[in-house]
């Protein structure tokens, strides 16, 4: 499209609507004010903020949870949790085991024997009376008792009896027993000696052996 217009000085001047409506058109985006600007740039300013929360890289799960959820404790806890236990062990050890009631009984007992046996045989006294009428029986046992170590008195007579029986002093119960195998009488033959005056002098014996026809019989 053509157009006429007339100078200033009267000339006349001819142009072309189409190309100057070009030139409007490729020079209007400098020809923006101020104020169209800001919004555009605030409109992609809001756009990057939607997008920004997705892009950014997720972090691991174990990362949430590191801070405040396991305790771990210092050096010095870890040792004095150490020697607590080490001294828990060593008492342990060092304590004394429980005895069952059977070994307790016979050690016991083993103690006993040990303190009373030693006493040597030629510390005991044994009296050997004749409760017979059997001739030298006293004397004849007196020296079979002294051949095999135990301190026997001179022979006395004593009471009248039919078995024999070996009288003990407390504490010599077991020099008893040994003298009961020795003439070689029965172990329920042995038996405390409660009276004294039983035979002349026993007061102050240990040992006490009244011969009674059992053995008479037998010499």
């Amino acid at each position: 499209m053509w157009s006429t217009t007339v100078g200033a000085g009267g000339g006349i001047r001819t142009h072309d609507l189409t190309i100057t409506n070009r030139l409007r058109y490729q020079t209007a985006p400098h020809r923006l004010g101020s104020t169209q600007v800001s919004d555009y740039q605030r409109t992609a300013l809001a756009r990057r903020s939607r997008l920004s929360p997705m892009t950014e890289p997720s972090r691991p799960q174990h990362e949430s949870h590191t801070s405040g959820s396991h305790y771990q404790p210092g050096l010095g806890v870890v040792l004095l949790i150490l020697v607590l236990f080490m001294g828990a062990a060593f008492v342990m050890l060092r304590s004394p085991s429980t005895a069952k009631p059977g070994s307790t009984t016979s050690t016991t007992t083993t103690t006993l024997a040990s303190t009373q046996t030693t006493i040597a045989k030629t510390r005991v006294r044994v009296q050997v009376a004749n409760g017979t009428t059997v001739t030298g029986l006293a004397r004849s046992y007196t020296q079979h008792l002294m051949t095999l170590g135990w301190d026997a008195l001179p022979e006395v007579n004593g009471p009248s009896t039919g078995v024999t029986i070996v009288y003990y002093h407390s504490g010599f119960q077991w020099a008893a027993r040994e003298v009961a195998q020795d003439i070689k009488v029965k172990l329920t033959a042995v038996k405390p000696l409660r009276d004294p005056t039983v035979v002349t002098g026993a007061a102050s014996d240990d040992v006490v052996v009244v011969l009674g026809h059992d053995l008479g019989e037998k010499h």
